[in-house]
């Protein structure tokens, strides 16, 4: 049987034992568990999906602005740095309009040029530059990858603002943008419920 005594100097014996850093970091482990009290994590930020395009964003399609790396207003000297020498060119007459149509069949795209009113570089000017710029290949897509080959209901959900109606022939034109004549607009053109062009112009556009 163990006495008194003995039961009581067996934990001094082994504290003293103990390293006094290994007692001084328990006590201050229970204190900071004490004091400092359970917060919850932080609200999750929700952020709209996004699309990693493989071909990078040379490959976007931006409404309102452009495509590949072309946008609208450009003068034909830059594109054509950007595109290099178009395998053909033609001229639209009325009523499609005095346009002038560049084709590159490698990446299937249809830069047309107009000419319009200017005010840089002074004094205000008429210059022919990109009107339109058009493609029926799936390469081109926009950031959410919206293209050719997206369903209509796929445009539409992604972009509410979008006006789709009957254009011809069978065809769906469904629009961002161009409320007033000249103001930049894309278009998706549809047909048996899935996007067959994409084009990005000032004002009005014609499908090829």
């Amino acid at each position: 049987m163990t006495s008194p005594t003995q039961s009581t100097e067996a934990p001094a014996a082994f504290l003293s034992g103990v390293r006094p850093w290994i007692i001084a970091s328990v006590i201050a482990i229970t204190v900071v568990a004490t004091i400092v009290p359970d917060t919850p994590p932080p609200p999750r930020v929700l952020r709209p999906p996004r699309v990693v395009l493989h071909h990078g964003v040379s490959s976007l399609v931006i409404p309102g602005a452009g495509m590949a790396k072309v946008r609208l207003g450009m003068r034909p000297v830059i594109v054509r740095k950007l595109l290099g020498r178009p395998a053909n060119r033609h001229r639209l007459r009325p009523p499609a309009g005095d346009l002038t149509v560049w084709n590159y069949p490698r990446q299937v795209l249809h830069v047309r040029f107009r000419k319009t009113y200017v005010r840089k570089p002074a004094p205000p000017h008429t210059a022919v530059v990109v009107g339109s710029i058009s493609t029926t290949s799936r390469h081109w897509r926009t950031h959410f990858g919206i293209g050719v080959g997206s369903s209509e209901a796929a445009v539409t959900r992604v972009y509410t603002d979008a006006y789709c109606e009957n254009f011809v022939s069978g065809l769906r034109d469904c629009s961002l943008g161009g409320q007033r004549n000249g103001d930049p607009e894309t278009d998706f053109f549809i047909r048996n419920g899935h996007v067959r062009e994409v084009g990005v112009t000032f004002g009005y556009s014609t499908p090829y």
